[in-house]
């Protein structure tokens, strides 16, 4: 399952995301160690701080004993820039007893422009964050 949820109202997807995170939990029996996050941080230079090799590794293998896990992705604007298509195509081999949570933490217009942007907006669950005005 792959459940997408972006926006600049951090507080609300962080609400949200605490609510997916409990409801895996008390079906999984508490069991903590199925919730894997990865963070992607743009790195001054060219680099981040994403490893699109333990990305792969975690959202493509099952634990020994267990049937399902959830993958919670963090990223940050160009977070994981230049690696969108390697994402896009392990993505799309995520077996069903993988959760992926992939939260884009802000609403950025070159994101959604890219071929996984894209791909992100056709899924199934997806929630929108947008900070409240005040009137």
């Amino acid at each position: 399952m792959l459940i997408f949820i972006h926006g600049a109202d951090t507080f609300g997807a962080k609400e949200k995301l605490e609510e997916f995170k409990k409801r895996f939990l008390e079906k999984n029996n508490g069991n903590s160690f199925l919730i894997s996050t990865i963070e992607t941080e743009p790195r001054s230079g060219s680099g981040t701080s994403f490893d699109l090799a333990d990305f792969r590794n975690k959202v493509l293998s099952l634990g020994f004993f267990s049937e399902k896990k959830m993958v919670i992705m963090r990223n940050k604007e160009l977070g994981i820039k230049n690696q969108e298509k390697e994402l896009l195509e392990v993505i799309k081999k995520i077996p069903e007893e993988i959760t992926l949570i992939f939260w884009q933490k802000d609403d950025g217009a070159k994101f959604f422009k890219t071929e996984l942007g894209k791909y992100l907006l056709k899924q199934k669950y997806i929630f929108r964050f947008t900070p409240l005005s005040g009137n």
